[in-house]
Order: structure tokens, then sequence, then C-alpha cells
């Protein structure tokens, strides 16, 4: 909502001015689509919260202090997937897998981004738009962000249910690096037309990831039964199988060279991968070779990532070598950096919507 002001002459030389409050087009759209997508989505409110309850018995709703335009706080909503107390455990460091806090609902949740319908609430009331810069807790603001420079323009415009950052980049990219995409968002033309097709863009995508989250674990639960009994390890977190990956592998300390290894699939905290040579317990270096290629301008472009690594337990290879790798480990690993996380996540697992 916005103020207009008229002046009205009361004579002579004194005249008052009046505040008419009028609502803006893009408010008054945003405000109608959240309503109409909070009736389409009531079925989801009727039913999420029953299974959020049913699994550990805490609240179906998460509340979270956040801080908004022009920085004043507000409450955000969302569905609850992590367990209670959370906030209090992570404090002014981001959530990532090794925090180990997510109920088992909860993966799911945010991985189809089904956790932020609720807050189509913050649209209504006007805290949120559809589209714009991530809202912020004050303690992640304090540690991690209150000294990159422009960090403080995207306080310029209301917080959104979406953002550029979030839509094509994962959780861990650091935040330098989303505060630049986010600041080009709050510069832009935030005409109704450009809403409105934010709004439908977000929509759109927020659908994709249902469907593709929803389609990964029925193949996954259909491989796990298939194989069920020849499977003697089980690992947390969604198996993916990326193609176009290479692997180096280094002993710790410039040592001797392990030689070269085929990536068979990846989760946030291990991979299986086949080796030409046999790998012992000490820890190596592993160094992946990404094809990023994502479409017609993109053909031939690649990453570079490293991770520290040691075994976690060896496989039986049932069907002999493969491409003359006789070797079959699921190893444990831990990417080198902060900026190897994110090349991690955006190129081998896929936490990006796009």
């Amino acid at each position: 909502m916005v103020e207009s002001e008229s002046v009205v002459e009361l004579g002579g030389d004194i005249k008052l001015t009046e505040v008419r409050p009028s609502w803006s087009l893009n408010a008054v759209f945003e405000r109608f689509l959240s309503l109409l997508l909070l009736v389409m989505a009531s079925p989801l409110f009727l039913i999420l919260p029953l299974l959020i309850k049913w699994q550990d018995g805490g609240p179906a709703f998460y509340r979270g202090e956040r801080m908004g335009k022009d920085k004043e706080p507000f409450y955000m909503y969302k569905f609850r997937t992590l367990i209670e107390g959370a906030e209090s455990q992570v404090g002014g460091a981001l959530l990532n897998h090794g925090h180990q806090l997510q109920t088992p609902l909860g993966r799911f949740l945010r991985d189809s981004r089904i956790d932020e319908l609720p807050q189509l609430f913050n649209v209504l009331c006007g805290d949120m738009s559809f589209f714009g810069p991530r809202p912020e807790r004050k303690a992640v603001y304090e540690e991690q962000c209150k000294h990159i420079p422009g960090y403080d323009k995207r306080f310029q415009v209301k917080p959104g249910v979406m953002g550029y950052s979030q839509v094509f980049t994962p959780h861990s990219t650091p935040k330098r690096l989303r505060s630049s995409i986010d600041n080009g968002y709050a510069r832009s033309d935030q005409s109704a037309s450009g809403q409105v097709a934010l709004a439908v863009f977000t929509i759109f995508y927020l659908a994709l990831g249902v469907v593709k989250r929803l389609g990964r674990l029925c193949v996954e639960r259909c491989l796990l039964l298939i194989r069920m009994g020849r499977v003697s390890e089980r690992r947390d977190g969604d198996r993916i199988r990326p193609k176009g990956v290479k692997l180096t592998l280094t002993e710790v300390g410039g040592g001797a060279d392990l030689g070269l290894a085929c990536l068979v699939d990846v989760n946030e905290g291990h991979m299986q991968v086949r080796a030409a040579h046999p790998l012992g317990d000490q820890p190596f270096i592993v160094r992946l070779t990404i094809d990023s290629a994502g479409g017609w301008f993109n053909e031939g472009k690649y990453k570079t990532a490293s991770c520290t690594a040691e075994v976690a337990h060896d496989r039986v290879q049932g069907d002999g070598a493969v491409d003359g790798l006789s070797y079959s480990y699921v190893l444990r690993y831990q990417p080198s950096s902060d900026l190897n996380r994110y090349l991690f996540d955006k190129y081998l697992i896929g936490k990006s919507v796009l």
C-alpha cells in the first residue's frame, strides 16, 4: 500500500495536507493471486500439518523473525522441516547437510519448495512479494552479510517467496555471489507486467520441482526394492547419477597418484566410485572435472571441483571390471571450500531449481 497526498485549501494562508491510502496495481495483483493460490492449495494445508504432527509430535508450522523491506522485522511462516529448536543450534550459520536437523518429511518439503507455501499468508499481509531477495535472519545478516559491499540494497524492495539467487543457485552459494544476483533484481523494473511474468514463472517452477522430486523418489524406491538383499550400505539423502564427470585421486599432501576413477552416484555426504587401483585407509584428494553443459550455449564448458575423501567401505563388484575399473568403493567426502560445496550442489547434486 502506498500513500498519496492532496492539499486542501482552508482559506487564507492555511492549508491542510490530506493523506489518502491507495493500493498499487502490483499490491492488488499479488494479494489477489496469493488468495487464489491459498484456496487452490487448501488440501495441502489440511494434509501436511497432520503428517508433520504425526512424524514427531511437534508443531506443523515454523514462525521465524526475518528482516524485511527497510530492515523492518516481520514473522515469516513455513511448514516445519527441522526438528524443534533447530534455529538455536544453527545460530548465525547456514543450514547444511552436516547439521542433521531435518525431519524425515522435511527433506522432501524443502527440496520440492512446498515448505514455502505458508508464505502466501505473508504476501497476503503485504510483508512479502512473490519474487524478491529471500528474507534474512538477523543473526545470519550480522555474522555473514553485513560486511558485504552493497548487500543492504536488497532491503530496498520487499523480500520474496522466491528469489533470483534461490532459483538459479543452490543454498550453499557464497553470500557475496547471491548478493550480486539479488541486487540485480532490486535494480530492475518492478512493473506490474514484470511481476505477473515472475509470479507465473515462480508457480511453474515450483510445480516442476514437486513433479521432479516425486518422480525421483518413486524411481529410487523401485531400485531399492529390486536390489534389496544385495546392497549392504544405507546412505541418507538422494543418490544422484551425474554424467560427464571425470575423477582423479591423489594422496593428501602431494603423495602418490591413485589414478583415474569413475563416479557412479553421489549425495550430500557420500559418493560411490569405481577405481583402477585399490584404495587404502588413508585420506586422499578427489579432483572432479564436471561437464557443465546445459544447452546450446553451454557446450564444452567444464568446472573443476575438489574434496577430501576417505573410504567408508568397499563394495563387491558383481559384474567384474567395468572399463578397466576393477574396484568399487563408497567414499565419505568433504568439499575443500565453500566454493567447492557450491560446485557440488550446483552441478552434481542439482540442488538449484534451474
